[in-house]
């Protein structure tokens, strides 16, 4: 399909160097621009993971997905068309992304479709394997989902699927589901919530492994989970999650499946909220269910 990666989150944050400190100092990704009110971060090749823009209040104002080719941009642009969905900008956010066009989903977020992403080489392999050998690493992979929140999740989700091509792994009694883009058990979720927003973003470490350095280096900073680790039934990756600067709810994951058998996959169909929460142990506090950070339009899109 067209979509082939989640590519960035786009976040308001209240405090730019706080928020900037956390990224670098907590998680370990590096700045790779800043101008003015907006700063860019990235782990990869790809040149940013996250987007920072400085505002009043915490929001979400993007969430990118990378494109394989034209033919593949064009063909998504004449489905957001047809499927009568507003086209906020016809190029991209910013310079960082060489075409590509965002719209807007109904009680849901702002997609940014980006093709043709710049790159910001991270270290040499043999740099890599040095650090990682000494424990200066944390480990961490990429950004790997978002899970929306929005007041009708289906139609979120029917968006993903008919829109974009996602194809549905998993689904919890006809409510809560998960959605991939390509080999990866999901890129990106859809809950139920009592307003559009985020209710998490996720970032995958390399192994289990990695969860006791970044655990006691975050907590080492005052961070503490609020909850797990634990292993959820859908994706069957082991996970927690703790609050970020601003509140908004993260997840730190691994293990997460592959599907390669795309002929042949069919979706679970999950009845167990225990089973689907947590094989290990407890389920969350209520509050967690009703974590959100809100969806906000760009000021470039109005």
């Amino acid at each position: 399909m067209s979509v082939t990666r989640l590519g960035h989150v786009g976040l308001v944050v209240t405090d730019l160097d706080a928020y900037g400190e956390y990224l670098r100092e907590g998680l370990g990704l590096r700045e790779v621009r800043r101008e003015g009110e907006r700063a860019w971060y990235g782990l990869g090749s790809r040149h940013h993971q996250v987007r920072l823009t400085a505002g009043d209040e915490p929001g979400c104002d993007g969430i990118g997905f990378d494109v394989s080719d034209e033919a593949g941009l064009e063909s998504l642009r004449a489905a957001v068309e047809s499927a009568g969905l507003k086209i906020l900008r016809e190029q991209p956010v910013d310079d960082t992304v060489a075409r590509g066009f965002s719209f807007a989903v109904p009680e849901g977020p702002v997609v940014e479709l980006c093709l043709g992403a710049a790159t910001d080489p991270a270290p040499g392999v043999d740099d890599y394997d040095f650090y990682r050998a000494r424990g200066r690493s944390l480990g961490i992979r990429k950004l790997g989902h978002v899970t929306i929140g929005s007041p009708n999740p289906p139609a979120v989700e029917r968006v993903f699927v008919d829109v974009l091509g996602f194809r549905i792994s998993d689904r919890f009694q006809e409510v809560l589901a998960w959605a991939r883009c390509n080999a990866d058990h999901h890129s990106a979720g859809f809950a139920p919530a009592a307003a559009p927003g985020i209710h998490h973003l996720a970032y995958e470490l390399e192994s289990f492994a990695d969860y006791e350095r970044l655990a006691d280096h975050l907590a080492r900073r005052g961070t503490r989970f609020v909850w797990g680790p634990g292993r959820h039934g859908p994706g069957n990756n082991i996970f927690a999650y703790y609050e970020d600067p601003d509140g908004t709810l993260t997840e730190i994951y691994t293990d997460m499946i592959k599907i390669e058998n795309e002929d042949s996959y069919e979706p679970h169909e999950w009845d167990d909220l225990q089973e689907v929460g947590n094989k290990w142990g407890p389920l969350p506090e209520q509050s967690w269910f009703e974590k959100l950070t809100p969806f906000r339009v760009p000021v470039e899109a109005e």
